[in-house]
């Protein structure tokens, strides 16, 4: 047998819900009207006052948005709502309320969009769950409590401040610490954002994690107008809902702290800025030092270990190795123990071996300064990185602080054919020699003149080669910057290559004999005739 259309029992329950609703709502001083599209909201109701002296309802210029749930059994009624109800009713920006009608007994049950209701609907939608389910009695049905709720939540602040507490929960629960505050003025809105560590508001991408991890560890410093680095969606999601707010973000965690060095009985203490990348905290002095200490274990073998790190690096502003600075690194010696901070201790040396000897390598500077009579304000932390800085401040320790003669600093060598003989069979001849040790400090050319004795190596009436026996004297001259290697060079001939001092030279070394007529120095030889 052929059929009809058909009006479905669930239909004829939303239709009588529809109603009482319409009938309630007049009662109650809203103006009901249907969506004739249904995307989250059943119903949009003027709000209405009562008019003074008159019967009569007006306007009150306010909207509140309903979402209309019926069941038809009076027994244990509940209302259900799924993921997309809720997350319908989370991005209503307006005064908005969820009503359950119950067809049984007429009762008409409500729930305001409020803080705690926001709340349950999160961490509704945050969990695996289908359905949220609300028994209407945990929802009130009293018309005098509806009006006083409805004067509460129509005020435009109180939605004003629905919004920032939504904003606020996405925002920590994507940002663990983060808090978020809104203020408006005439000209506009700022949303300030606060954050623990300034990394945490910015996402990064995977190619250039290495290179922001070691810009905001060595200085908290990230922007998102670094192409591959965003603001976290989560933020931006923020500004979107504040309808276009300027952003303030700010960190509130970084900030500045002490750490002690103790060495054989001696205490120091520097303050440090404490900055996060991650699970990296890192500690870094003004001069370029940073200490990173992950707080996020590693596995290796059987135990987990934390990662530790060391660097020093060129600061935006130079530090002078001096005053407190210097002796607070001064005390960065084997043995040493670094206190991060009350509860945490570590030995120096596992931030590795390196760090243990930067007290060694400072500590002359300050005497070697004096002495060649410059400046010690020019030297800083990172010029113990730069090898020829460090290759000169030895030469120069050794010769002028600890008295070392340049014979035990230079072995003797011959140079050319004579090195393939054996070095016994090589002719000397005793000699006097005052040679050019070069040199470069920083931005100056030192060259040192060193008075010796010693032998010439000779192959026929030529030197080739020198070996020196007893230092008399020297003297210091100042200048511009050589041109030479990275490591102190002596300087005996224009003829011959330049001596490098610090590195292996063994006694029968063979050189090559090119020229280097751009020098402008070479040695002094006496008592020896027709020296060339």
């Amino acid at each position: 047998m052929d059929r009809g259309k058909r009006l479905s029992r669930g239909n004829i329950i939303g239709k009588k819900g529809e109603m009482a609703f319409e009938q309630w709502a007049l009662d109650n001083q809203l103006s009901p009207n249907k969506a004739d599209t249904d995307l989250g909201v059943d119903y949009f109701c003027q709000i209405m006052r009562a008019v003074s002296g008159s019967k009569s309802l007006e306007g009150a210029g306010s909207i509140l948005a309903a979402q209309v749930k019926t069941v038809e059994d009076s027994e244990r009624p509940r209302l259900v709502l799924n993921r997309i109800d809720a997350t319908d009713l989370l991005r209503q920006t307006q005064t908005t309320c969820l009503f359950g009608l119950c067809l049984a007994d007429g009762s008409v049950h409500f729930q305001f969009l409020t803080k705690n209701f926001i709340d349950l609907l999160t961490e509704f939608l945050e969990g695996e769950r289908k359905e949220l389910t609300i028994p209407y009695r945990q929802m009130s049905s009293d018309g005098a409590h509806f009006a006083k709720l409805l004067g509460k939540y129509s005020n435009p602040y109180e939605q004003l401040q629905l919004r920032i507490h939504l904003v606020t929960r996405r925002v920590r629960n994507a940002i663990v610490g983060a808090k978020l505050s809104v203020q408006s003025y005439e000209e506009g809105t700022v949303l300030q954002v606060f954050v623990p560590w300034e990394a945490s508001a910015f996402t990064v991408e995977s190619s250039l994690r290495d290179s922001v991890r070691l810009r905001v560890l060595r200085g908290g410093g990230i922007s998102s107008d670094v192409a591959g680095v965003q603001l976290h969606p989560v933020i931006m999601e923020a500004l979107n809902d504040m309808g276009g707010a300027s952003l303030n973000v700010t960190s509130v965690a970084e900030e500045i702290v002490n750490v002690g060095i103790q060495y054989q009985g001696v205490t120091a203490t520097e303050r440090f800025s404490r900055y996060r990348y991650e699970s990296e905290i890192a500690y870094v002095h003004r001069a370029g030092l940073r200490l990173t200490y992950d707080t996020q274990p590693t596995r290796i073998d059987e135990a987990y270990v934390h990662r530790l790190e060391c660097e020093i690096f060129e600061p935006l502003h130079r530090v002078p190795l001096k005053g407190k600075v210097l002796v607070f690194f001064g005390l960065f010696r084997p043995g040493a123990i670094l206190s991060l901070r009350p509860d945490l201790s570590l030995p120096l040396a596992s931030f590795g071996d390196s760090l243990e000897h930067l007290g060694e390598a400072m500590g002359p500077i300050p005497h070697l300064c004096k002495a060649l009579g410059l400046s010690l304000s020019r030297c800083a932390l990172p010029d113990l990185k730069d090898e020829e800085f460090v290759r000169s401040a030895w030469f120069l320790e050794a010769l002028l602080l600890k008295g070392i003669d340049i014979g035990r600093m230079v072995r003797g060598f011959v140079l050319g054919p004579a090195a393939d003989l054996p070095i016994e069979q090589v002719p000397t001849s005793p000699i006097s020699i005052s040679v050019p040790v070069v040199l470069n400090w920083k931005d100056r050319g030192i060259t040192v003149w060193i008075e010796c004795d010693g032998v010439a190596f000779m192959h026929g009436d030529l030197i080739c080669g020198v070996q020196f026996t007893r230092q008399r004297s020297w003297k210091i001259a100042k200048g511009q910057r050589h041109s030479k290697s990275k490591a102190p060079e002596m300087w005996i001939s224009r003829e011959w290559p330049a001596i490098p001092i610090g590195d292996s030279l063994s006694g029968t070394h063979t050189l090559s004999l090119e020229p280097c007529n751009s020098r402008s120095l070479e040695a002094v030889i006496i008592s020896v005739k027709d020296v060339t």
